[in-house]
């Protein structure tokens, strides 16, 4: 992965460049918050700056999230393609099944998620963590179902593009002819 991030989609949406940003953002404060932890520490300064500590846990937990939509978008996930692309060679319809039913998992495991963290958020808006009075467990949920939510939303649209290039015919039976002329 690079530190330039442009997506190197045929063509970037401002949903794109929002999400890399609201990331960016959410990382920014992380190492800012560390920093002003380090700061504080070693220069023993009087200040009673307590909250710069759960702020940066709760970015870092946050960013996690908005970082794996990132890399969703990207198509950067883990994963392991050795075999799959060995028998997709051979066997192209065996790999799009794979991949469509990889992707359908993965999108209903999201979609699961995502609704429990939501009811989860809203039915804990009113308790505090760590003594911070805006910080709620309920706001932490809400949070990390829209980075997983942004994530869903990517992994809906690989779903959609694969599933809408094999109706068209543009995706297995050009790599059956591109296998078959080899």
């Amino acid at each position: 992965m690079e530190i330039d991030q442009r997506l190197g989609l045929k063509q970037d949406t401002l949903y794109d460049t929002l999400v890399l940003y609201a990331g960016g953002l959410i990382f920014a404060t992380t190492i800012l918050m560390a920093t002003l932890q380090v700061a504080i520490r070693l220069l023993n300064l009087p200040l009673d700056w307590y909250w710069t500590e759960p702020v940066g846990r709760f970015a870092l937990i946050i960013g996690t999230y908005f970082g794996a939509a990132i890399a969703a978008r990207n198509n950067e996930n883990i994963k392991l393609e050795f075999l799959l692309d060995r028998v997709g060679k051979r066997y192209p319809r065996v790999k799009y099944a794979v991949d469509v039913f990889v992707l359908l998992v993965v999108v209903s495991t999201l979609a699961v998620v995502v609704y429990h963290l939501v009811l989860g958020g809203i039915s804990n808006l009113d308790t505090q963590i760590v003594g911070l009075s805006w910080a709620t467990l309920g706001m932490m949920f809400l949070l990390i179902a829209g980075g997983l939510g942004l994530m869903l939303v990517n992994e809906l649209i690989k779903l959609w593009h694969l599933v809408s290039d094999e109706v068209r015919g543009t995706t297995i039976w050009k790599r059956l002819r591109e296998v078959r002329s080899e």
